[in-house]
């Protein structure tokens, strides 16, 4: 699913993975936001597991940044100039 995505791709994918869940839970809390962050469990309620779901629909939502055409000009240049 991540065929061609570079480390920076993979990272923003992880992050917004792992900003999903919390996303959720502050979405479904009935509760004002105020009230929310003024709870003293504030940081357990929204450390949440990330899902295989939540990896796929931000692999979904965060695109390559290379193209197939910049990684084949990359490869030619590495050929041509590269030290051996």
């Amino acid at each position: 699913m991540t065929d061609g995505y570079s480390g920076a791709d993979i990272a923003n994918v992880c992050r917004e993975a792992a900003l999903m869940g919390m996303r959720r839970r502050l979405l479904n809390n009935s509760a004002d936001f105020e009230s929310l962050i003024n709870n003293p469990g504030f940081k357990d309620e929204l450390d949440v597991p990330i899902t295989m779901i939540d990896l796929q629909d931000s692999i979904k939502n965060i695109s390559k940044s290379v193209s197939k055409s910049d990684l084949k000009a990359y490869e030619d240049w590495t050929k041509e100039f590269a030290s051996n």
